[in-house]
């Protein structure tokens, strides 16, 4: 009779508990593409978030959380991947198309450095902010550089080129692009804001000196 109390216990605890938890070691998919080893995770689908715990080359533990629907999948330690990813309209990826858009996003953070972007940015805005006198013109120029990044990609024939082996994938291909777009962008925002604040120290030295 006890061990039948504590067995009923235990059903009542895990049908009421709407968290799954592991303490095994695993990878989580981000739909941006990233791939996490992380040591520990929960899924807390009540509050449709997913809390992983990391750890830093010095050994201290990290805890991050991030948007249930921003995860495609994870895999735990008998390498069994788990789709979080559900498609809620025919207008969504199927999951088979997101898997490769994932890996794409994924290839282009290794592979494309737009470091053009950044110099370019950098260039530009701190001519900009130093030729300009007007303020509000000056400071515009980095803006509009920045905003200009929405147009630079990697092209088609430099994800064939890395990697032939999806030439035909056009999941694959959208995911390579558009993480390359977001990582233009990125590079774009910080060469445009070194280059801006540089103009302005050059511009303050230059006044004070006059």
């Amino acid at each position: 009779m006890k061990y039948f109390k504590l067995l009923v216990l235990l059903i009542i605890s895990f049908l009421g508990v709407s968290t799954v938890f592991s303490q095994t070691e695993s990878e989580i998919r981000l739909l941006d593409g990233r791939s996490v080893l992380i040591l520990k995770y929960s899924v807390d689908y009540d509050a449709n978030m997913f809390y992983y715990q990391t750890q830093k080359p010095s050994g201290k533990l990290v805890t991050r959380s991030v948007l249930l629907e921003d995860v495609f999948s994870y895999t735990d330690s008998l390498n069994q991947e788990q789709i979080v990813y559900a498609p809620i309209d025919e207008e969504q990826m199927s999951v088979e198309d997101m898997s490769a858009y994932v890996q794409g996003s994924n290839f282009v953070r290794t592979d494309y450095q737009p470091y053009l972007a950044m110099v370019g940015g950098f260039f530009v805005s701190g001519v900009g902010v130093f030729v300009f006198n007007n303020p509000i013109v000056g400071l515009s120029v980095p803006i509009v550089y920045s905003a200009s990044m929405i147009l630079v990609k990697p092209s088609r024939d430099e994800f064939i080129l890395a990697h032939p082996e999806y030439a035909d994938d056009e999941a694959m291909l959208y995911g390579y692009q558009r993480g390359g777009k977001n990582k233009a962008i990125k590079y774009g925002v910080v060469g445009s804001a070194g280059g801006a604040i540089l103009g302005l120290i050059v511009k303050s030295i230059l006044s004070e000196s006059n």
